[in-house]
């Protein structure tokens, strides 16, 4: 198995936070790529035709396999060995997910419900409305469907932006498409299927990969919108049905006080 991982850089796709981010990912499971569009266009569409090229590219190259896209101003205190134990828990899990959040910001946390334990520290979690596209892993059918989102009906669908090494794809300019307007920026599109229900969502608590303040949107820090936790898993019955023995306990030791107390006043 061999997961692609797209790192979508915002400047030049040699600096220091996508080295690191690379460095990240540097394990035989992972196929790193560096996604750049230099067209002279907004933000948004920038952002929407890296995210498309990342998704197409994972579909035309990897098309069994989920996928990975992060954003250059995101870092991590993991090692690669930590990310390779993280990521192949989470494929090996029963739990079924077309959204995997790695990095998440004012999320309902109240609304979630811790569904496994990690080994690293922390657990994954249920999510209905995170926000950003900071860092998420895609399964098959959210990479299809969200491609499918980004590419305009007027779209012949020969976008190209880079296939060079396997290690640093490297994404030139994309082609001017129809798809406009900040509804149609990545993160809207991917919190609209989620919110909806179309797809489905769970995260990484506390996220093991953070945005990094230095970019200035200070927003992104807070994982949970109101501090909120997430639920604990519901107890299962075995452990329900021994709630009784710490009272008990405690009910006969206030009897034998009682008792004692009663024979020495006499």
């Amino acid at each position: 198995m061999t997961i692609p991982v797209y790192i979508i850089a915002s400047g030049q796709p040699d600096t220091s936070y996508i080295a690191k981010l690379s460095s990240l990912f540097d394990n035989s499971l992972f196929d790193v790529s560096v996604v750049e569009c230099n067209d002279n266009a907004s933000q948004c569409e920038k952002e929407r035709k890296s995210f498309k090229y990342a998704l197409k590219s994972a579909q035309e190259n990897f098309c069994d396999q989920p996928c990975i896209i992060v954003r250059d101003c995101m870092f991590s205190n993991l090692s690669s060995s930590d990310m390779y134990h993280l990521i192949s828990k989470i494929l090996q899990s029963n739990i079924s997910w077309d959204l995997c959040y790695l990095a998440r910001y004012l999320d309902r946390c109240d609304g979630n419900v811790v569904v496994q334990d990690l080994t690293l520290g922390g657990s994954l979690v249920t999510t209905q409305s995170a926000e950003g596209d900071d860092a998420i892993m895609y399964s098959t059918k959210a990479r299809d469907c969200i491609l499918k989102t980004l590419t305009p009906p007027c779209d012949d669908g020969e976008e190209k932006v880079g296939t060079d090494t396997p290690k640093k794809k490297i994404a030139k300019k994309a082609k001017k498409d129809s798809l406009k307007g900040s509804n149609n920026c990545p993160s809207s599109i991917i919190h609209k299927e989620l919110t909806s229900g179309s797809l489905s969502g769970i995260a990484v608590s506390p996220p093991v990969i953070q945005y990094n303040p230095i970019f200035g949107d200070f927003n992104k820090t807070w994982e949970c919108s109101k501090g909120d936790k997430p639920k604990p898993c519901p107890p299962d019955n075995t452990s329900s049905s021994y709630a009784w023995i710490p009272l008990a306990i405690l009910f006969i030791i206030i009897i034998v006080i009682l008792i004692w107390f009663v024979w020495f006043r006499r």
